[in-house]
């Protein structure tokens, strides 16, 4: 299988990169004949979709007629973006699991196949798992009664409410095709998971669940490739590789699932202050030392109220997506200090590399300062 970086450098061709990357030099990373031959499927795709919508712009006034109240030429574009984008991110996937694109073909693009977990599920862990699948609902039960399979129904039923929000609020909350698709498709997985439950006591899983990554796993994915396509970038100009992609990985989840208790109470109910608006009470705690513990909280709360705000200045419809983050400090703050939500888990970033800075530069000046010391000790003898 190829090193990482190779291997990363063969899945940013699939970010509509592919043609540019054709146009590197042969004694570049680039011309690795892995990436090349990645590069050269991701521009096939993406000329390919380039023509199609080309083709589509040129007929659309052909199109513009309804069947059952759906525009065709509606259909026709979704389904036109729909599949470059999917057979994008199909590509992506291999080319970051080290499938050449000389394997690829129509098998290797079929879903996996399901597994059946046998368990004796009672009534009410049935009832549960399949509350969890429900948007939103899954983050309060998977919390309260965290297992394998509420955790599983939490993570389906968040990204499906934020793929069906993104793509409703994209097409202006019109009725598509692709809305409904998820939609069907969405609840016909809920009934037949609840028809192996109740039916035979048995949870159906597919494989592709264990790969929808939760958010801290999201969190961490996402951070260590800027670092590592940052390292890419000062390695071209001479700079030596530090660390591996894994390894940043893996330090960043156990710092993103980090879990502390709170030594102290604090003044308000947990509930109230994760409400916007009313969370503003929180921030003259930042400068009192016995709340010191709750800072990350108390920054995640003001940023809650302002991007409220913000969102609401835009399109209310923007606001559902402070669900996540609302419904996630409310759950788990309560026992776990260190919690981080969705969307505002950014500015509690933002205040570690600060305080890391002012560590830094408190460091250097303390050594400047020893420094400066000791040569007027010598000096003076």
């Amino acid at each position: 299988m190829p090193d990482i970086s190779t291997r990363i450098n063969a899945l940013v061709a699939y970010l509509f990169l592919g043609p540019i990357i054709l146009l590197a030099r042969k004694d570049t990373p680039l011309a690795d004949p892995y990436v090349r031959g990645h590069a050269k499927q991701a521009s096939i795709i993406i000329v390919t979709g380039a023509i199609l919508f080309l083709v589509y712009r040129l007929l659309h006034t052909y199109l513009m007629f309804g069947i059952f109240g759906i525009s065709i030429g509606l259909v026709v574009v979704t389904l036109i973006v729909s599949l470059t984008l999917l057979a994008l991110m199909a590509g992506a996937y291999r080319a970051y699991h080290g499938i050449s694109a000389n394997e690829t073909n129509w098998r290797s693009l079929s879903m996996p196949n399901n597994t059946i977990t046998v368990w004796a599920y009672s009534e009410e862990e049935k009832v549960r798992i399949i509350a969890s699948f429900i948007p939103w609902v899954g983050i309060l039960i998977a919390h309260k009664y965290l297992t394998r399979e509420t955790l599983i129904g939490r993570k389906l039923g968040s990204l499906f409410a934020l793929m069906l929000l993104t793509s409703t609020i994209f097409f202006s909350w019109g009725t598509t095709t692709l809305t409904m698709i998820m939609t069907i498709t969405y609840i016909g997985l809920i009934v037949a998971t609840a028809a192996q439950l109740f039916g035979y006591s048995r949870f159906l899983e597919f494989e592709i669940y264990s790969r929808v990554p939760t958010y801290n796993e999201l969190d961490a994915h996402i951070k260590a490739s800027i670092v590592t396509i940052y390292d890419f970038c000062r390695i071209a100009f001479g700079w030596k590789k530090v660390s591996d992609y894994w390894t940043r990985y893996t330090l960043l989840l156990e710092q993103n699932n980090k879990i502390k208790s709170p030594t102290l109470p604090y003044f308000a109910p947990i509930w109230i202050v994760a409400i916007p608006g009313i969370n503003l009470i929180t921030l003259p705690s930042l400068w009192q030392a016995q709340y010191r513990e709750y800072t990350p909280l108390i920054l995640q709360w003001a940023m809650l109220t302002i991007l409220t705000i913000w969102s609401y200045g835009l399109t209310s419809q923007m606001g559902l997506y402070l669900l996540w983050p609302i419904l996630t400090l409310i759950v788990e703050s309560q026992t776990n200090v260190l919690t981080r939500a969705p969307i505002t888990s950014v500015i509690v970033d933002l205040y570690h590399w600060v305080t890391r800075w002012k560590e830094k530069i408190a460091e250097i000046k303390k050594n400047r300062e020893e420094k400066i010391e000791y040569k007027y000790t010598i000096d003076s003898k």
